[in-house]
């Protein structure tokens, strides 16, 4: 499957999520679902599903003290 496939097969939510990593260069997950105003988890599971598909990386981090994963694009 080629990207644009991958990408034409993304929920609105999980493209828009997408658009903000590339936009931002790397956000906090932490920041991403406040970013997209989604849940929390609704936000982690758009997460799951770019990072799955290869369409973003995801590393751990701290940032504000607290645990998180930053986002950045692949």
């Amino acid at each position: 499957m080629s990207a644009a496939e991958i990408e034409d097969s993304l929920s609105e939510d999980e493209y828009r999520g997408l658009e903000l990593i590339r936009e931002t260069g790397g956000i906090h997950q932490s920041d991403f679902w406040k970013e997209l105003d989604v849940s929390s988890r609704k936000g982690s599971r758009s997460v799951e599903k770019l990072a799955e598909k290869e369409l973003i990386n995801r590393e751990e981090t701290v940032y504000d003290g607290h645990n998180t994963y930053l986002l950045s694009p692949t």
